[in-house]
């Protein structure tokens, strides 16, 4: 397996802001001469970017069910 491949799930994790210490060095470090990895980093900021647009949609969409309502209906 190549240093990319072993890389992949601390790629995540720096894009989610989760890596931290040695092994976050260690990817920073991997990045610096990586042009691939660093392509995989920016689809990864990516696509958590995009992620937290429905996520704002779902708290309002939470906020407006009735959830008294939805448990006399399962009650029922």
């Amino acid at each position: 397996m190549n240093k990319c491949a072993r890389l992949a799930t601390d790629l995540e994790l720096l894009a989610a802001g989760e890596l931290e210490g040695k092994r976050r060095r260690r990817v920073e470090s991997h990045l610096a001469a990586c042009p691939a990895c660093r392509r995989a980093l920016a689809a990864w900021r990516s696509l958590l970017a995009e992620a937290v647009v429905p996520a704002g949609e779902m708290d309002a969409a939470l906020e407006s069910v009735d959830w008294p309502d939805v448990a006399e209906r399962v009650v029922a």
